[in-house]
């Protein structure tokens, strides 16, 4: 699968300290943005996701990674995630 084809994950949190939901990309190292509302950051994060992958070779991109959820699906980030190209979450 071509770099640019890959789905990568975003883990979004609020920083009540200063109002924003903060968006990072685990698997882009330095590839964090925020936005005031949910659904801008979600916009925000994939805006630069594409940034940062168009601004590589697709030949040296890390490959996205699998967050396994749990029964409330949430994903428990202190577990090394298992790599995938096929079953990211993004």
């Amino acid at each position: 699968m071509e770099g640019r084809d890959m789905h990568y994950s975003m883990i979004i949190q609020w920083d009540p300290r200063d109002d924003i939901y903060v968006v990072t990309v685990p698997e882009l190292p330095g590839c964090v943005t925020h936005g005031a509302t949910y659904e801008e950051a979600v916009m925000q994060g994939q805006d630069a996701i594409d940034t940062w992958v168009y601004g590589e070779d697709p030949a040296t991109l890390p490959a996205p990674s699998f967050y396994p959820l749990d029964d409330d699906g949430n994903s428990n980030m202190n577990e090394h995630p298992a790599s995938s190209g096929s079953a990211a979450a993004s």
